[in-house]
């Protein structure tokens, strides 16, 4: 299992005050091939690569056969969205037990901060994939949560690169400091939503109404500025409110 720092570079660095790595220079390249909106851009071509790889096999699943794109895209929405909760989870806890570390073994009140900051800047240049401890949780939750889809098979594999794609990139995203913001899961639009375009760009429908979201918008950090926009399926709210009238006047007529 991967962490920040061994028990041993903790000590040493608590005791010289020295920082982790000298090696400022593959510090600075990797920091600046994966900054934010490196990270950003990387994730949107994840969408128009990947995604539409892995949409089209999981379109050939007989359980997905006459269902509309709203099922499928449903699918890989939640993958994207466990890989993202899980990887910020992960970065989350292993600053957490390092903290928990430094407060067991004593020190000034004001000593962490600067040594969390080199932790996580090193972590950013040495930790640039996740984890197997990751990969195995992450995998055996999807597997679970989707249990049709056959991974072992060999005609799976833009599934499988899907999948795999949208934990490393969440990984990068969950170790910047502050991490990189997708809005995701409860975060994300909802069905109902005044659609924004400054947020969501429309799928293959136009309205003024969110119909179902279909990728994360992506954020510099939760509550900053906006990097790429999402995409949204949408509807109008004119003809959602027509059909509406239409039902309640069949209603009517029946009785």
């Amino acid at each position: 299992m991967g962490s920040c720092c061994s028990k041993e570079e903790l000590e040493e660095l608590r005791r010289t005050g020295t920082k982790l790595t000298d090696n400022k220079s593959k510090m600075a390249s990797i920091s600046n091939i994966n900054r934010p909106s490196k990270l950003a851009e990387k994730f949107s071509q994840l969408y128009e690569s990947e995604w539409s790889d892995a949409f089209e096999v999981v379109k050939k699943l007989e359980k997905y056969r006459g269902e509309s794109d709203k099922a499928i895209i449903k699918v890989l929405f939640d993958t994207v969205t466990i890989a993202y909760q899980m990887a910020l989870e992960k970065a989350t806890s292993e600053i957490e037990k390092i903290k928990e570390e430094m407060n067991a073994t004593g020190g000034n009140e004001n000593e962490p901060e600067e040594i969390i900051k080199q932790l996580k800047y090193r972590r950013k240049a040495d930790r640039v994939v996740p984890d197997d401890d990751l990969k195995q949780k992450y995998q055996s939750k999807v597997g679970n949560m989707f249990p049709h889809i056959p991974c072992d098979n060999p005609e799976f594999d833009h599934w499988n690169r899907y999948r795999d794609a949208c934990l490393n990139i969440a990984w990068l995203m969950a170790i910047q400091d502050p991490p990189v913001y997708l809005e995701c899961g409860d975060e994300s639009c909802k069905s109902g939503d005044n659609h924004d375009s400054s947020r969501y760009k429309e799928y293959s429908n136009p309205g003024d109404m969110v119909d179902f979201p279909v990728w994360p918008a992506t954020y510099m950090k939760q509550g900053g500025l906006i990097l790429q926009t999402g995409v949204a399926q949408c509807k109008s709210r004119q003809s959602t409110s027509l059909r509406g009238q239409s039902w309640r006047s069949q209603t009517k007529e029946k009785k």
